[in-house]
């Protein structure tokens, strides 16, 4: 019967229940004994994404999962999934190389934003003109060129193991960037905390942060992000790694 809880990632070296046995180059730099845990463990936390779709193949649980880590890393994908769920999203197309791009000005009115196909902290590139377009349409292949519209408020939903545990607001008014607490019970957040969680099953993402934007008279998904290992909430400040902790050692994960 599967019992150990393994981790690779040292991000849950500071809880009971686990064991880190850390990451190394390839599966084969693994000793025996370091092997038979792998091959026998309830689940494998932070397996990294070299190996999550390895133990996904072969049927062992991984935290987070494969999926989770798939979408957070490629923008490409993301696009790909809000396109294919037909979800609100900022009107976006993607181009393959130097004769599909040619006709980007004639799909899209400037300004828009130019997004490379992996996941980046960099913010999108606003292009302006025709300048700024071919100095960029170079940079990534595949492009993916999205609208770009002048948003009201944003928030940034932090989910763990397929619910939504904090959810952090910004308005396009405020002097300060940060992204500040707000409650997950506020009215405002009903609808699409739903659909975030609907979202959250559906692919398959369960340690996550989900970008929503209002615009244009209405919610839509704009991105799919790392959750912060920490937060502010309304009762203090949250610690991620803490959490998944608790989970485990409650018996949920």
């Amino acid at each position: 019967m599967k019992q150990t809880h393994l981790a690779l990632a040292p991000f849950l070296r500071f809880c009971p229940s686990v064991m880190t046995i850390g990451i190394r180059a390839s599966f084969e730099d693994y000793s025996a004994e370091e092997k038979k845990l792998l091959r026998c463990a309830h689940r494998i936390f932070f397996p990294t994404p070299r190996f999550a779709g390895l133990f996904e193949a072969v049927g062992t649980p991984t935290f987070p999962h494969a999926s989770t880590y798939l979408y957070q890393r490629s923008n490409l994908h993301q696009m790909l999934l809000f396109q294919y769920l037909k979800w609100p999203h900022p009107r976006t197309r993607i181009y393959f190389g130097w004769k599909q791009k040619q006709s980007i000005p004639r799909d899209f009115r400037f300004p828009f934003l130019a997004i490379g196909p992996r996941a980046s902290p960099l913010a999108p590139r606003i292009i302006r003109n025709m300048k700024d377009l071919e100095q960029h349409a170079f940079d990534h292949n595949p492009l993916i060129i999205q609208e770009a519209i002048d948003w009201i408020e944003r928030i940034r939903f932090i989910c763990v193991h397929y619910e939504c545990v904090g959810a952090l607001r910004q308005t396009a008014t405020a002097e300060d960037p940060t992204l500040e607490p707000i409650p997950l019970e506020h009215k405002s957040l009903s609808e699409i905390l739903q659909a975030t969680r609907r979202l959250l099953r559906m692919a398959q993402l369960d340690d996550i942060s989900v970008v929503w934007a209002y615009g244009n008279g209405q919610w839509q998904l704009i991105q799919l992000e790392r959750p912060p290992a920490r937060w502010k909430s309304l009762e203090g400040t949250q610690h991620r790694h803490h959490l998944i902790c608790h989970l485990i050692q409650t018996g949920f994960l």
